[in-house]
């Protein structure tokens, strides 16, 4: 099960519903655009690091600020040793 489209909210498997994607999607994109990346290179970095937290979250509402917080330090990492991917 995979998405078509990373605009597209309830397509992707990792999130328990539509409700919940939407949320993310707003930080997903908030994060591309402040760190000036396409969506579809911030979303996997994204989901990543969000499926990683899940599974040990006990307060689901701090899951968006702390995997755009991971998120965000990753792509800065890879900008500055010049590695995109």
């Amino acid at each position: 099960m995979g998405r078509s489209d990373p605009g597209i909210v309830g397509a992707s498997a990792i999130f328990d519903d539509a409700k919940e994607e939407a949320v993310h999607l707003v930080a997903m994109k908030a994060l591309a655009h402040g760190l000036g990346r396409p969506l579809d290179e911030v979303r996997p970095v994204y989901e990543k690091h969000y499926s990683r937290l899940k599974a040990d979250a006990r307060v689901g509402q701090y899951l968006p600020l702390l995997t755009t917080r991971r998120t965000r330090d990753e792509l800065q990492r890879r900008t500055r040793h010049g590695n995109s991917g």
